[in-house]
């Protein structure tokens, strides 16, 4: 049995992204081009965040 991660990314009830995870990985998130996870907003630095996905079979 598989099972996946789903990160919902919005603004207020407005969903801007989303993303599912089927397996273990570390996603960048921010501005720069070579995030999984580009946010084009200019209070969100180039690099913004990493998130680990570890409990996806």
């Amino acid at each position: 049995m598989s099972s996946q991660v789903t990160l919902k990314i919005s603004k207020g009830f407005l969903l801007l992204k989303e993303e599912s995870f089927m397996e273990k990985e570390t996603v960048a998130i921010g501005r720069a081009n070579d995030c999984r996870i580009i946010l084009d907003n200019p209070i969100v630095s180039r690099y913004h965040c990493i998130m680990e996905i570890n409990n996806v079979s």
